[in-house]
């Protein structure tokens, strides 16, 4: 996958993906490999906002909102959370 989304394109979760919030952290089951994926706070927030389909502008705009961060530091960490994420068939993406 790309290190730059379309910010049009939109991003589910995957079918097989299972979460669970423990305390202060959120695990995802890896399905296919068996193994569960460690989500930090930025992640995690990520995560929870997949609970419906959503444009990468909007996850981008959560970031920049929630965390304070500039445009380009949202976008490259929005992409590399769906990359890591759609490489174990836990997210997928959907172009404009």
């Amino acid at each position: 996958m790309r290190s730059e989304l379309e910010q049009s394109a939109v991003v589910r979760r995957g079918e097989t993906a299972v979460s669970e919030r423990f305390a202060s952290e959120t695990l995802v089951l890896d399905a296919t490999n068996d193994r569960y994926v460690r989500l930090n706070e930025a992640g995690a927030r990520l995560w929870e906002l997949l609970e419906q389909p959503a444009p990468v502008r909007e996850l981008s705009a959560a970031l920049m909102r929630d965390w304070g961060i500039t445009e380009q530091r949202a976008q490259r960490d929005v992409a590399a959370f769906v990359s890591s994420l759609a490489e174990r068939g836990l997210v997928e993406v959907t172009p404009p």
